[in-house]
């Protein structure tokens, strides 16, 4: 007689069942359970069964071993079950189900850290690129001399925006901007989530500080000479004119000399901040407009591929019209990452504050004009248009009705 524990799943059962084992070919056989063992799934028809025996030798020696055979509880047949010793380092069944559940999780994982390993790239390399070309038409402006007029620089801005959307899209949203993020995670809460916000407006500000890392590598000597030219020293007011290469003030430096106190009163803190939040809105409107899936003037679905020329026009136009006032930013990301850099080079307090302590002007400035932008074409313009193109569709049913009696 000897004792064999039948373990299967989180199942157990203890039987004392008759067993042969020959020792010489390492077999056991015994016959079927008495009692049917019972599995999670129904489906599954056959199992690895263990069975743990204590047996008696003739010389009266006791040994355990564990033997594995291939049970199916869908069988009547009181055929004997045969089986085999189970070999060491053989994993058990609970082994094997928790490595098959570790082996899920882990490609859980894995694909949702590519998802948003492949989101933050696009935002990143993204808001690495818009910066880069904003930095440099600026730079180039001020510094160099090589552009004249708001128009050239407007351009130049647009089409840096324009293209960084074209190379990040297939990438992630690319929103290349915290007050876009900011906007589609309360408005359209529901294709983009909230969880979403943090990662993407960090992976932007990176992006904008290593791309003012690399306009000041670039133009390092260029910058240099200008303010030993002109009897700047960095840091103090008059270098917010170099300052404005990596983040914006206002009144604009490069029209309104702000050694001069006159000039300052041009443009206050409360006009600043009216002037990025009205900007964001008009930005964010139109981004929402543009993307809106009923708007098939610009394409349908996937084929919008006029959209982001449309969003650097928007751009350019909005620098134009408002860039002598407040430089016009209306991206938190684009700003603040430059500025960051500034700070570390030497600009001190010109960069963070600023001089009038506005630095913040260009964060809640966009992020609630873009909130408020996109809110008005989804909440209001949207809706107004759909119960317009309901209440036309009955028209035309209506009339068609009448037209047949």
């Amino acid at each position: 007689m000897s004792a064999a524990k039948c373990k299967y799943g989180d199942v157990e059962s203890v039987e004392l069942v008759d067993c042969k084992y020959n020792e010489q070919l390492g077999t056991l056989s015994c016959p079927q359970p008495t009692k049917r063992l019972t599995r999670r799934t129904s489906d599954q028809k056959a199992s690895r069964l263990e069975m743990d025996v204590h047996f008696m030798r003739d010389d009266g020696v006791s040994k355990k071993k564990t033997f594995v055979v291939e049970y199916n509880d869908s069988d009547e047949s009181d055929e004997p079950l045969m089986g085999k010793e189970k070999q060491p380092g053989t994993p058990t069944v609970h082994t094997e189900q928790k490595v098959g559940r570790k082996r899920e999780w882990a490609r859980f994982v894995k694909k949702a850290l590519a998802l948003t390993l492949a989101d933050l790239i696009g935002e990143l390399i993204g808001t690495f690129l818009l910066t880069l070309v904003s930095c440099s038409i600026v730079a180039s402006a001020v510094v160099t001399g090589a552009q004249s007029g708001l128009w050239q620089v407007a351009i130049v801005v647009g089409v840096g925006v324009t293209l960084s959307i074209y190379c990040t899209s297939h990438f992630s949203d690319a929103h290349l901007n915290p007050a876009v993020t900011l906007a589609f995670s309360i408005v359209r809460w529901k294709i983009f989530s909230w969880k979403k916000v943090i990662p993407y407006i960090l992976a932007q500000i990176l992006g904008s500080f290593c791309a003012g890392g690399v306009v000041y590598g670039l133009y390092q000597h260029a910058i240099e000479q200008y303010e030993t030219e002109h009897d700047i020293i960095r840091g103090t007011n008059a270098s917010v004119i170099t300052a404005m290469v990596f983040g914006e003030y206002f009144p604009n430096p490069d029209l309104f000399d702000h050694t001069q106190e006159k000039n300052l009163a041009v443009v206050s803190i409360v006009q600043a901040l009216i002037v990025e939040a009205w900007t964001a809105c008009i930005l964010v409107f139109i981004i929402f407009c543009f993307t809106d899936k009923n708007n098939t003037a610009v394409g349908s679905g996937s084929d919008k591929v006029a959209v982001p020329v449309l969003i650097g026009v928007t751009v350019a136009i909005l620098i134009s019209l408002y860039g002598s006032l407040t430089q016009v930013g209306m991206n938190p990301a684009r700003d603040f990452g430059p500025r960051i850099f500034a700070a570390i080079a030497g600009w001190g307090r010109i960069a963070i504050p600023g001089p009038r302590q506005g630095f913040w002007v260009y964060i809640v400035g966009p992020l609630f004009g873009g909130v408020v932008g996109g809110g008005f074409y989804d909440i209001i313009v949207s809706n107004v248009l759909r119960l317009a193109k309901a209440a036309k569709h009955k028209s035309m049913v209506t009339t068609s009705c009448k037209l047949e009696d």
